[in-house]
């Protein structure tokens, strides 16, 4: 045999092991995106209804829209900002953009957060590699 040696075996094997890690990383990191994305999209409450009023309330949370008056504190930031969406025809135009700008700058805030945590599930992931890495290379 061409080529067959315990040293290409070996190099073989940590090829195979390196791959075998990298799969795991990304499938971890994929259950890791699609937790924070579901968290995002449900309320607190476990009620959930259907939504027809916006494109972001179709597409990302399936919760009744409610003015802002009757809204529950169960609720996420979307549904706080869809709510004070929902009031533009029957309220002051000022005060509508006092209360959007409030709940905007609440979803940012809530944005800001989630992508900091991202940052940091992403350094311990490169962490957890470079050790992984720095294992089967020993071995």
């Amino acid at each position: 045999m061409i080529g067959h040696s315990p040293l290409v075996d070996f190099q073989n094997n940590h090829l195979i092991s390196v791959i075998r890690v990298f799969r795991e990383v990304k499938a971890f990191t994929a259950v890791i995106v699609q937790l924070l994305l579901k968290f995002l999209a449900i309320p607190l409450s476990k009620t959930r209804s259907r939504s027809i009023w916006t494109a972001v309330s179709r597409y990302i949370s399936k919760s009744k829209v409610v003015p802002e008056e009757k809204v529950d504190t169960n609720i996420n930031e979307l549904q706080h900002l869809d709510a004070a969406l929902f009031r533009y025809r029957t309220s002051n135009k000022l005060e509508f953009i006092q209360t959007v700008r409030k709940r905007l700058e609440e979803f940012e805030a809530t944005v800001d957060s989630i992508n900091s945590h991202l940052e940091s599930i992403s350094r311990h992931l490169i962490s957890t590699r470079t050790s992984l890495l720095n294992f089967i290379s020993f071995y």
